[in-house]
Parts: structure tokens; C-alpha cells; sequence
């Protein structure tokens, strides 16, 4: 790691595997920090029919206000199925379902969802191994949604019987007349979309930075300056929606500097308090700019679910606590030249390359012969 630091140090919070004052910036905030996993049905994501020899009066068109999916007049189901990555019912236990009908009333279709942790073995008849798929439940079906409503929601606690969610199939019985289905969304919310959200009203008394009880493993050098640097304005969150992801105190610290690891940062106002990423599948903050120097700090927390237990079933594995992989969280440096680099952050204070919970500060190293474009 470079240690002649003319770089700069920027407030960056990134709520991962995480997350003013008007309505819909609060909503968005929400949809951030509660949103575990969504697909509003715009591009087709990987729906495959079921059989994939259906009948062609059978088919599903996407387009920017959701998905239709039509089905023939028949009493067998018609089903279409989504592999995704891992979902996690225990922290997002409610599922949203936006949805409309034709026909309505007494001729609507059934429509359900089956919800499968895709556990696929080892298969050992007789054995009682949780991730065997013959030895207990693994799935469970969600509907049929009411026929009368566009909306539905289900709590999904003591239902559904494993700790991941791996596939997700549609199930849509017409009876004696043609059917559609119109899906504008299906989400995982870790709180009830109905009510006003909890998280912003809990108490918590963990500071958002915790106390320095040893001297950082390696000091950035003093020979030069910490210059900081802007965040964006969009994708922020305020400090209680950060609080609420991170399960501290939503006080934010008084005054705009910080120090960190010996590191000066310059925080937000409590209102845009941290950029922030969504929970599901990739994401990015992208912070453009003309900068050059040694070393690139960054303030970050993340927000992490789910284990890496490769057993399915009730009993959960090992929460993670730490990113220790550049597939899960890296920084992407840009520079003038074209050229680029990735880096898994350096944590100051562990001496290693790792990223945990609590905010703190992480070092990347830049080509300081080289002008900094985009991170």
C-alpha cells in the first residue's frame, strides 16, 4: 500500500449484501435499506415455461409496465420458473405481489407462486440432512392471490420452512376460458409495505462509529494531505434510514469532520448523511471527478445477510460478518488514460483486506503519476 497520502477522503457509507424530506425521497430511502430482493416484471430476467414445450396460446410479453403472461382454457397449470440468487425469508419475511386479472369475478384464474430453496442434494433416501431434498420441506406454495384485489402481501414467517429462497415459480390455472395475468412486481420487503416503516422509530444505543480502542495497524504517512472529496447528490440516504440498516443510534455525529484512523473526512449533512446501494444482485456508486494522488480513503459500512452454509434447510448458518472477496464489494478506478484498476479496500484498522459492518476507514492505492477520472 502506497504510504505517501496527497489523496483524498471521501464520506462513503455502502450498505451492501445495505443501504430528505419529501415523500418519494423517503420512499426511495426505504426501498433501499427494506427492499431485500424485487423484479418488476420489465425485461424478461430468466422466466422459463414450464414444460418448455407449452402450448403456443401460452407466452409472456414484458414491457415497461410490467409482464403478461397468458394461458389457455384448461384446468392443468401453466407455470413459469426464475432461478435467482439466494433470498433471505428471515430478514425479508414480507412478499409483495402487484398484480391484475382477466377475466374478474367468478371466471378469474388461479394464480400462485412456489417458493423452493432448490436444494438439489446430496440425495440419500432415508437420511435426515437438512439440505437432502427427499428428508424434509424445502418449499412452499404462496396464493392463490385474491381474485377481487391488485395487491397482495404475505408474511411469510413460520411459513416458509428454509433459510434461502433459490427458485421462484409462477403457477397459472384459466379453467374454461382463455386467462391473463398482468405482474407488475414481486418484492421482498424486510418490514410489512403496508405500514409506516419501523426501522426510522427504533431504539438503539450503538453509536454509528464505534470507539478506537487501539492504534490504527498501519498510520497513513504525514508527509502529506487528506483532501476530501464530494459525494453525489444521488442514491443518498438519510442517518436514520443509515441507522436503521446498521442497527445504530440514529444520532448523527455533530460538526462536518471526522477523524478516522487517522484519516480526516468530511461528513454529509444528516440528511444525505451516506451514498448508499441496494441490497439485491449488483450495484454501484460512481463518483466522477479530476483528482490525483497516492492513496484513495473511503469511509464505508456494509449491510450483510445470509450465510455461506452450503446446508438448506430451517437451521441457518453462520451469520457473515465480513467481505473478504472482491466479488462481493471492490472499487473501480478510472483513469484519464483509459487505463483501470480493482481493489478490494484495505481496512486501516485490521491491517488487512477486509471490509466489516461498522463504519471505518479503508485505503485503496492509486497510480499517483496518473490523473483519477471516475470511482
Amino acid at each position: 500500500m502506497a504510504s505517501r497520502s496527497s489523496m483524498a477522503g471521501i464520506s462513503c457509507f455502502i450498505v451492501m449484501s445495505l443501504y430528505t424530506l419529501q415523500l418519494s425521497a423517503d420512499w426511495s430511502a426505504r426501498e433501499r435499506v427494506e427492499l431485500g430482493w424485487h423484479d418488476e416484471f420489465q425485461l424478461d430476467t430468466g422466466w422459463i415455461p414450464e414444460p418448455r414445450e407449452q402450448s403456443h396460446e401460452a407466452g409472456v410479453v414484458f414491457h415497461s409496465k410490467g409482464a403478461i403472461f397468458s394461458v389457455p382454457a384448461s384446468n392443468n397449470p401453466v407455470s413459469w420458473t426464475r432461478t435467482t440468487n439466494p433470498i433471505w425469508p428471515n430478514p425479508f419475511r414480507y412478499i409483495e405481489i402487484r398484480y391484475r386479472m382477466e377475466p374478474s369475478g367468478n371466471r378469474s384464474p388461479s394464480v400462485s407462486f412456489l417458493l423452493t430453496d432448490d436444494s438439489t442434494g446430496p440425495i440419500t433416501p432415508g437420511a435426515l440432512n437438512p439440505e437432502n431434498p427427499i428428508a424434509g420441506d424445502h418449499e412452499v406454495r404462496v396464493g392463490p392471490l385474491p381474485c377481487d384485489q391488485n395487491r397482495a402481501i404475505y408474511d411469510l414467517e413460520d411459513l416458509f420452512p428454509s433459510d434461502r429462497i433459490g427458485r421462484i415459480t409462477l403457477q397459472i390455472i384459466a379453467g374454461d376460458v382463455p386467462a391473463k395475468v398482468y405482474l407488475e412486481r414481486l418484492a421482498f420487503w424486510s418490514t410489512d409495505p403496508r405500514k409506516p416503516s419501523p426501522g426510522t422509530a427504533q431504539v438503539a444505543t450503538m453509536p454509528f462509529f464505534a470507539k478506537e480502542e487501539s492504534a490504527p495497524a498501519e498510520v497513513p504517512s504525514r508527509k502529506g494531505e487528506w483532501e476530501p472529496l464530494e459525494l453525489p447528490d444521488h442514491g443518498t440516504i438519510a442517518s436514520t434510514w443509515l441507522a436503521s440498516a446498521l442497527g445504530t443510534s440514529p444520532d448523527w455525529p455533530d460538526g462536518t469532520e471526522i477523524q478516522r484512523r487517522g484519516i480526516g473526512f468530511r461528513l454529509n449533512p444528516m440528511e444525505q448523511a451516506a451514498a448508499s446501494t441496494r441490497m439485491m444482485e449488483t450495484d454501484t456508486i460512481e463518483i466522477p471527478g479530476t483528482w490525483r494522488g497516492s492513496e484513495l480513503a473511503l469511509l464505508l459500512a456494509t449491510r450483510m445477510t445470509g450465510s455461506d452454509a452450503r446446508a438448506f434447510g430451517s437451521a441457518t448458518g453462520q451469520p457473515r460478518t465480513e467481505i473478504t472477496s472482491p466479488h462481493r464489494l471492490a472499487v473501480r478506478l478510472e483513469y484519464e488514460d483509459g487505463s483501470t484498476t480493482t481493489h478490494l479496500p484495505w481496512s486501516v484498522g485490521h491491517g488487512r483486506w477486509t471490509v466489516a459492518k461498522l463504519p471505518d476507514a479503508y485505503i485503496v492505492p492509486l497510480d499517483c503519476d496518473k490523473t483519477l477520472r471516475h470511482i
